[in-house]
């Protein structure tokens, strides 16, 4: 019973610590696109912008996504410590995305090229290949990757996706500014450095890593990642397979949703390729908090809550000392879950607060006119309400498909085609009243039904455990009551400090203005601090893995 809980301390430590690394990463990442995003709005067109990072990364995310998603929902339950002789049927398993990877790839290049309005740009046929061949090989990676997660390496996946990333940032910036007249094909090579660089960074280190773990990893040599037979035959995990193909139409239906507004701009013309350009590089720029923190925090501490948690209903015949090691593991999911959320719940608001009064300013230093004079203010204001949605759907829907058994998984799926239908009916009725915002509008309507999905299936799993009673309250998971005020307040005096200092004027009146700011967040914060002492208390020992139930 000792080793379990030390199992549990272990999980919640490891993901305190990937979510942490996986901040750094995105940190790293946002960062270098957002260099790069300056870079390209005065090298490149509008237009070519609205290609490459709409069209073509829709593209590259849709393969990657279909190819590996189910895999790593599926693998990751695979607890670590096992011999190498449980990891091959596992492994053998993982490499199947490969095959799935380039079916996709094919069917998607076919419909980009023959089902889409084609951009007037040079060489792009040649761009869809490639960026699909990349997602492709790309996925060579993911026995690694899982590998990584469950055995509690997460600094490899930062070190090896920041390695990518800055190949990649360097090899665009430098294709842009000494050869501009290769336009498209500069984003193609940059693509593939990303793709060669994240390759020889995972293979490398677990080349390394591999003989000197001991006993930390089941392999001893990074070739033990390859398929291998035992005897005569290729075994697969038959129950992972399983659960692999209800997560795989699942994969598919969240990917039309995350994505759908790209989806939508791409198959039925709704925008140019310009407008595409300028609101994906608003929405990027929106989207800062949603990489840097919420979706760390949703990929690990879905490892978390994956490896501690028992799918489906509770089991009827089970010993004392396993009942009361299962209960004290549900126990400290759930308190985790609830302070996920309430913290979620604290950074939407303040980002949500203080966008109002700031989008103008943030996307005159960022793109200048292009951008602020294409609705782009109301477009990031819109998306910063949004991204409260989106916070409470990630932790939720993670803590969710964590706990699902096979049959659950399949009604998921599903509800999941419902949600599908309802986000296409409402960008197609948002977007052609209100433009771009519709998009945003289309995607909260979405996020909320799925937040509300998710509860239904937490509640249901907290229902059939009566231990877990009177534990978990939505009530705890939002600010406490003066805290609000110095959100609404913060909020009424920014925005008259922005009519009254920014934004076309002087200097010292927009420093003015953002002085103005940054004292409201100070008072913001110190509410906070004072009002929110048990919370930041928890807050404190779950980054420090040191989560305990009470």
């Amino acid at each position: 019973m000792a080793g379990t809980a030390g199992r549990a301390t272990t999980a919640l430590q490891s993901a305190s610590r990937g979510a942490s690394y996986s901040m750094l990463l995105q940190v790293m990442f946002r960062v270098a696109t957002f260099v790069l995003n300056i870079l390209i709005l005065r090298f490149t067109s509008a237009e070519l912008l609205g290609v490459v990072n709409v069209r073509l990364t829709l593209l590259y995310s849709t393969v990657l996504f279909v190819g590996r998603e189910a895999f790593r929902k599926a693998c990751l339950s695979f607890g670590q410590g096992r011999p190498l002789v449980d990891w091959i049927p596992v492994v053998n398993l993982v490499w199947l995305s490969i095959p799935i990877g380039v079916i996709s790839s094919m069917l998607l290049a076919f419909l980009w090229l023959n089902h889409m309005e084609q951009p007037d740009v040079a060489s792009y046929a040649l761009a869809v290949g490639a960026f699909a061949t990349c997602a492709v090989l790309e996925l060579s990676v993911e026995p690694l990757w899982i590998l990584g997660q469950v055995h509690l390496y997460p600094r490899v996946k930062v070190a090896a996706e920041g390695i990518a990333i800055a190949v990649k940032c360097v090899s665009t910036a430098v294709l842009l500014v000494l050869v501009p007249q290769w336009g498209l094909l500069s984003f193609v090579i940059a693509q593939f450095a990303h793709t060669v660089a994240l390759i020889a960074a995972y293979y490398g280190y677990f080349a390394w890593e591999a003989p000197r773990s001991g006993d930390h990893l089941p392999i001893s040599s990074v070739w033990q990642v390859l398929p291998q037979k035992v005897g005569s035959s290729w075994p697969i995990s038959t129950s992972m397979l399983q659960l692999i193909q209800s997560f795989l139409g699942q994969t598919v239906l969240k990917q039309l949703l995350t994505e759908g507004e790209r989806f939508v701009m791409s198959f039925f013309s709704v925008l140019s390729f310009a407008q595409q350009g300028v609101y994906d590089a608003i929405i990027n720029l929106g989207s800062l908090a949603a990489r840097f923190l919420f979706q760390p925090i949703e990929e690990n501490f879905y490892t978390f809550f994956a490896g501690l948690l028992r799918r489906g209903s509770p089991p009827t015949k089970e010993s004392l000392d396993d009942r009361t090691q299962r209960h004290a593991d549900e126990m400290m999911a759930l308190q985790t879950l609830q302070l996920l959320l309430k913290l979620v719940v604290y950074i939407a608001c303040v980002i949500c607060t203080f966008s109002q009064a700031y989008s103008y300013l943030l996307l005159q230093l960022y793109g200048g006119t292009i951008l602020t004079g294409n609705g782009g203010p109301m477009l990031l204001r819109t998306f910063s309400v949004y991204l409260l949605f989106l916070a409470v759907n990630g932790v939720t829907e993670c803590f969710a498909a964590a706990v699902m058994d096979k049959v659950q998984v399949d009604v998921h799926t599903k509800w999941m085609l419902g949600f599908s239908v309802v986000f296409l009916l409402a960008a197609g009725f948002f977007t052609s009243a209100l433009g771009s915002v519709g998009f945003i509008l289309a995607n909260s309507l979405n996020m909320l039904v799925r937040i509300i999905k998710s509860a239904v299936t937490i509640f249901w799993y907290v229902k059939e455990r009566p231990e877990m009673h009177g534990r978990f309250s939505m009530a705890n998971c939002l600010p406490r009551g003066p805290v609000v005020v110095a959100f609404a307040l913060s909020l009424v005096v920014t925005l008259y400090s922005e009519s009254a200092f920014c934004c076309d004027t002087t200097l010292w009146r927009k420093l003015l203005h953002v002085g103005v700011g940054a004292l409201c967040l100070f008072a913001c914060l110190g509410t906070a601090w004072l009002c929110e002492k048990p919370f930041l208390n928890d807050l404190k020992q779950l980054w420090q893995g040191k989560r305990r139930n009470h």
